[in-house]
Protein backbone atom coordinates (compact mmCIF):
# COMPACT_ATOMS: atom_id res chain seq x y z
CA UNK A 1 0.00 0.00 0.00
CA UNK A 2 2.77 2.53 0.27
CA UNK A 3 4.06 2.08 -3.14
CA UNK A 4 0.82 2.70 -4.12
CA UNK A 5 0.73 5.85 -2.30
CA UNK A 6 4.00 6.98 -3.45
CA UNK A 7 2.42 6.45 -6.83
CA UNK A 8 -0.72 8.28 -6.12
CA UNK A 9 0.67 11.49 -4.95
CA UNK A 10 3.61 11.28 -8.01
CA UNK A 11 3.37 9.96 -10.77
CA UNK A 12 0.63 11.57 -13.26
CA UNK A 13 3.12 14.24 -13.29
CA UNK A 14 6.23 12.11 -13.30
CA UNK A 15 4.24 10.94 -16.51
CA UNK A 16 4.24 13.86 -18.62
CA UNK A 17 7.99 13.82 -18.83
CA UNK A 18 8.53 9.76 -18.98
CA UNK A 19 8.91 9.30 -22.47
CA UNK A 20 8.80 6.26 -23.56
CA UNK A 21 8.45 5.06 -19.10
CA UNK A 22 4.71 6.52 -19.55
CA UNK A 23 2.08 8.31 -21.64
CA UNK A 24 1.05 10.83 -19.68
CA UNK A 25 -1.63 9.91 -17.06
CA UNK A 26 -4.78 11.29 -15.86
CA UNK A 27 -4.59 12.41 -12.57
CA UNK A 28 -7.62 11.73 -11.19
CA UNK A 29 -8.38 8.62 -13.22
CA UNK A 30 -4.91 7.28 -12.50
CA UNK A 31 -5.60 7.85 -8.89
CA UNK A 32 -9.19 6.38 -9.19
CA UNK A 33 -6.81 2.84 -10.39
CA UNK A 34 -5.08 3.38 -7.67
CA UNK A 35 -7.83 2.99 -5.08
CA UNK A 36 -8.90 0.29 -6.75
CA UNK A 37 -5.46 -1.51 -7.27
CA UNK A 38 -5.60 -1.09 -3.58
CA UNK A 39 -9.16 -2.26 -2.65
CA UNK A 40 -8.17 -5.86 -4.49
CA UNK A 41 -5.17 -5.91 -2.96
CA UNK A 42 -6.56 -6.17 0.43
CA UNK A 43 -9.50 -8.34 -0.81
CA UNK A 44 -6.88 -10.66 -1.99
CA UNK A 45 -4.95 -10.59 1.58
CA UNK A 46 -7.87 -10.97 2.97
CA UNK A 47 -8.34 -14.15 1.10
CA UNK A 48 -4.54 -14.98 1.71
CA UNK A 49 -5.11 -14.42 5.76
CA UNK A 50 -7.81 -16.47 5.76
CA UNK A 51 -5.57 -19.35 4.53
CA UNK A 52 -7.95 -20.20 1.26
CA UNK A 53 -5.39 -21.97 -1.43
CA UNK A 54 -6.46 -19.47 -4.07
CA UNK A 55 -5.97 -16.42 -1.73
CA UNK A 56 -2.31 -18.19 -0.79
CA UNK A 57 -1.90 -18.23 -5.02
CA UNK A 58 -3.30 -14.34 -5.85
CA UNK A 59 -0.72 -13.19 -2.64
CA UNK A 60 2.04 -14.97 -4.28
CA UNK A 61 1.09 -13.63 -8.09
CA UNK A 62 1.20 -10.17 -6.57
CA UNK A 63 4.52 -10.22 -4.90
CA UNK A 64 6.31 -11.81 -7.86
CA UNK A 65 4.59 -8.94 -9.91
CA UNK A 66 5.57 -6.49 -7.39
CA UNK A 67 9.36 -7.40 -7.30
CA UNK A 68 9.65 -6.88 -11.09
CA UNK A 69 7.96 -3.79 -10.93
CA UNK A 70 10.93 -2.53 -8.89
CA UNK A 71 12.75 -3.15 -12.05
CA UNK A 72 10.57 -2.25 -14.67
CA UNK A 73 9.71 0.24 -14.89
CA UNK A 74 11.13 1.90 -11.87
CA UNK A 75 14.71 1.13 -11.52
CA UNK A 76 15.17 1.07 -15.27
CA UNK A 77 13.50 4.33 -15.56
CA UNK A 78 15.84 6.42 -12.77
CA UNK A 79 18.21 4.71 -14.80
CA UNK A 80 17.38 5.54 -18.10
CA UNK A 81 15.78 8.84 -17.40
CA UNK A 82 18.60 9.91 -14.93
CA UNK A 83 15.33 10.91 -12.78
CA UNK A 84 13.99 9.27 -9.94
CA UNK A 85 10.87 7.16 -10.51
CA UNK A 86 8.05 7.85 -8.51
CA UNK A 87 7.98 4.57 -6.45
CA UNK A 88 11.05 3.61 -6.74
CA UNK A 89 12.13 4.05 -2.89
CA UNK A 90 9.11 2.06 -1.75
CA UNK A 91 9.82 -0.65 -3.99
CA UNK A 92 13.36 -1.28 -3.25
CA UNK A 93 12.33 -0.81 0.79
CA UNK A 94 8.98 -2.88 0.83
CA UNK A 95 8.15 -4.43 -2.76
CA UNK A 96 11.75 -5.80 -2.94
CA UNK A 97 12.18 -7.48 0.14
CA UNK A 98 9.04 -8.22 1.30
CA UNK A 99 7.70 -9.93 -1.83
CA UNK A 100 11.10 -11.84 -2.09
CA UNK A 101 10.37 -13.23 1.20
CA UNK A 102 6.20 -14.04 0.70
CA UNK A 103 7.30 -15.80 -2.62
CA UNK A 104 10.39 -17.92 -0.82
CA UNK A 105 7.70 -18.76 1.94
CA UNK A 106 5.12 -19.40 -0.09
CA UNK A 107 7.22 -22.18 -2.02
CA UNK A 108 9.19 -23.12 0.65
CA UNK A 109 6.73 -23.44 3.84
CA UNK A 110 3.39 -22.96 2.45
CA UNK A 111 4.48 -25.82 -0.23
CA UNK A 112 2.64 -24.08 -2.85
CA UNK A 113 3.36 -25.69 -6.50
CA UNK A 114 5.76 -23.55 -8.13
CA UNK A 115 3.84 -24.05 -11.34
CA UNK A 116 1.12 -22.53 -9.51
CA UNK A 117 2.96 -18.98 -8.28
CA UNK A 118 4.50 -18.56 -11.95
CA UNK A 119 0.86 -19.11 -13.40
CA UNK A 120 -0.63 -16.67 -10.87
CA UNK A 121 1.86 -14.46 -11.30
CA UNK A 122 1.92 -14.07 -15.29
CA UNK A 123 -1.75 -13.88 -14.48
CA UNK A 124 -1.82 -10.89 -12.31
CA UNK A 125 1.22 -9.15 -14.36
CA UNK A 126 -0.52 -9.30 -17.17
CA UNK A 127 -3.75 -8.20 -15.83
CA UNK A 128 -1.97 -5.12 -14.25
CA UNK A 129 -0.07 -4.32 -17.71
CA UNK A 130 -3.78 -4.61 -19.37
CA UNK A 131 -5.79 -3.56 -16.86
CA UNK A 132 -4.09 -0.29 -15.18
CA UNK A 133 -4.16 2.10 -18.22
CA UNK A 134 -8.07 0.79 -19.39
CA UNK A 135 -8.96 1.29 -16.08
CA UNK A 136 -6.94 4.37 -16.01
CA UNK A 137 -8.43 5.70 -19.01
CA UNK A 138 -12.11 4.41 -18.49
CA UNK A 139 -11.77 6.29 -14.89
CA UNK A 140 -10.48 9.58 -17.03
CA UNK A 141 -13.86 9.73 -18.76
CA UNK A 142 -15.90 9.93 -16.00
Amino acid sequence: MIHNIEEYLWLPKWSEHAGKWSTALDTQGFRKTIWAISALLLAITLLALAQTTIGMYLIAGYAVAMVLNVFKPHLLATIDMKMYSPGLASALLFNLPIGSYLVYYSVNEMQLSLTGVVISSATIAIGLLIGVPRLTHKLSAD
